[in-house]
Formats: C-alpha cells, structure tokens, sequence
C-alpha cells in the first residue's frame, strides 16, 4: 500500500507545545520573516542550526554573506549552515519536500493568502503527521519530533542562560 494511503496508528506528539502552522509573506524579500521565526522559536524552542540555501532572506552579497536574520540567529546561539551555491543536492531531502509540496499545495496557486495558506497548512499535516516514511521504520515525522530542550527567549546570547547539560541534540531546522 503507498505510503500515503495508510492511516496513523500512534497519535503525533502534539500536545507538547509545538504546533506551527504555515505563516504566508507578500515577498520573499526577508520583510516580516523575523517575527514568524520568533513566534515559531517561542514555541517550539530554538535549533541548535538552520540549514539554508543562499537566497533572500537568508544570505546577501555582503560581508560574508549575512543577512539581518541570520545575524540575529547567530546572537540566539543558532548555528547558520549554508549549502554551497549552485549544489541543492546538499539539502537534498529538503529539496525533495519542496517538489512534493509544489505539486500538492503550489500548484495552482490559490486565489488568496487565506486560502493558499489552508493549502499549505492541510500539506503539511498531511506530510509530517499521516504520511508515513521507510526512512523512519515506516512512521510520520510528528511521531518522533521533539520539542527543542533549548528554551527562547528571543534575546541576544550573552543575555540568555543556556544550560551546557542539555539532552540529545536537536536536529537542524532546513529552510
């Protein structure tokens, strides 16, 4: 039976805290971008590293590279992992996810944010909490997702405590 056709046995991790929805921007150009990573951070903790290509509003043509957001990841204690230009197949799984939801969610584009954003939202619990994956013994992301064991506050490093003593790493966020 193809993956997405098996309905989930276990209930997702939910009731944890974290629940992101899909915030829609008028622009790719990096405008409003900080206080949807900030609400998100707020509930579901910080990474300890976003792994991104090297486009708006990620990277700029300054010096090296940085961008206001990742700047301000970095006072957070966030490691900013770019790929190298011109190489997607380093982020390849993400990649792949993007193919899949331009198919299920992009394409057509919808005729408001409104109603582009009730597409993305129903593609993403789809693809995190019903689909089912080899990679992963045959079970959805939201079955093993864990909250971050690094609390935000959303202030620069030098003015947060971070405990050193914290539990498993957490996996890099992909933008």
């Amino acid at each position: 039976m193809p993956p997405n056709e098996r309905s989930a046995s276990a209930a997702p991790l939910r009731g944890v805290g974290c629940t992101p929805s899909c915030h829609g921007l008028l622009s790719t150009k990096g405008h409003g971008v900080r206080p949807v990573f900030d609400r998100l951070f707020r509930e579901c903790g910080l990474p300890r590293a976003i792994r991104t290509d090297n486009g708006v509003p990620f990277a700029t043509t300054g010096i090296h590279g940085l961008s206001q957001l990742n700047v301000w990841w970095l006072r957070l204690g966030i490691q900013h992992q770019r790929i190298l230009p011109a190489q997607p197949q380093q982020n390849g799984a993400h990649e792949r996810m993007h193919k899949t939801l331009k198919g299920d969610a992009i394409r057509p584009r919808r005729s408001t944010l409104v109603i582009q954003k009730r597409a993305f939202n129903a593609f993403r619990r789809l693809y995190n909490d019903k689909r089912f994956y080899a990679a992963l013994q045959d079970r959805p992301p939201a079955m093993l997702y864990r909250p971050s064991p690094i609390p935000a506050s959303c202030r620069p490093l030098s003015t947060r405590a971070i405990s050193s003593s914290s539990p498993s790493p957490t996996p890099a966020l992909s933008a």
